[in-house]
């Protein structure tokens, strides 16, 4: 059986994540250090070992990208960890009142990609694409990261946003948005159908967004409201409240972060 006293290991704060991942076949006794971890001499991080990284590095700054712009290549850099977040779609508006009423469905979250990469992978300059947020009943914009001169892509897409409600039609969710191009791509989290309500007697809120992972929620909790917005990066908004003809909240906009190991 694998087995592993978690007082032997401590993860430290030198990088983002801070944790330890041990898969089949693991069994570990006593004190363990960093260097009796080391297999083949690699570093491996989010899932990709590269012998590249093995004479460490220091995170010595983190760079927070929310609009488009160009990240520039420090000087004895040795690996960076890239995160790229889509950005979230508005919520879908809600209907006017007949018997019944239905209200919006919220807006999807953006994507998610994580990827490490050695200073060798990396170009003087690369290009940073933030997607901004979809405002109500649109989705939200793609996120990218470009590396090795142009060649590759590290993507997070925006959202799909919620649909608008129609008569006692509540509206559906948007679905989140997709990734690709990471060690690590998750796809943000869908929006909530609104619900539906009898004229005069209820109301109820629009459908909550979806959430980004490691990222903001999705807006929620207004009833008989314009939607909540979605909290950055990558929040999906609320759709809009029974009762009227509401708007969704909007989408939060995306995001890209870079921690740069020099030495």
């Amino acid at each position: 059986s694998s087995s592993i006293a978690v007082s032997t290991i401590n993860a430290t704060a030198s990088t983002p994540f801070g944790g330890v991942n041990i898969t089949t076949n693991a069994f570990i006794q006593g004190s363990v250090s960093a260097s009796d971890l080391n297999v083949a001499n690699q570093i491996c991080l989010a899932g990709v070992c590269q012998s590249s990284l093995a004479n460490g590095g220091t995170l010595t700054n983190v760079v927070v990208f929310t609009s488009n712009s160009t990240w520039t290549k420090p000087a004895n850099l040795v690996y960076i960890v890239v995160e790229v977040y889509g950005a979230g779609a508005g919520g879908g508006t809600s209907a006017t009142c007949g018997t019944y009423v239905g209200a919006g469905g919220g807006g999807g979250g953006g994507g998610y990609a994580l990827k490490v990469l050695a200073s060798s992978q990396l170009g003087s300059s690369e290009t940073v694409t933030v997607g901004q947020g979809g405002g109500p009943s649109s989705p939200g914009g793609n996120s990218s990261f470009t590396y090795n001169s142009g060649v590759s892509t590290i993507t997070a897409n925006g959202g799909s946003p919620g649909q608008s409600a129609s008569g006692g039609t509540q509206g559906s969710g948007g679905a989140g948005g997709s990734a690709s191009g990471g060690d690590l791509n998750i796809a943000g989290g869908s929006g909530v159908a609104g619900s539906v309500a009898v004229c005069g007697y209820s109301t109820d809120s629009g459908g909550a967004g979806g959430s980004a992972p490691r990222g903001g929620r999705g807006g929620a909790g207004l009833v008989s409201s314009a939607g909540n917005s979605g909290a950055a990066p990558g929040g999906g908004g609320q759709g809009g409240g029974s009762g009227a003809t509401l708007p969704g909240g909007s989408g939060a906009q995306g995001e890209v972060v870079v921690y740069q190991y020099t030495k």
